[in-house]
């Protein structure tokens, strides 16, 4: 359970640092 979460929240930190990488160039 904890091993799913910390996968999710890595997930979105991935995508979140690709949208603010889209957003900036």
């Amino acid at each position: 359970m904890v091993k799913m979460i910390h996968l999710n929240l890595f997930f979105q930190i991935e995508v979140y640092e690709l949208v603010c990488g889209m957003w900036n160039n």
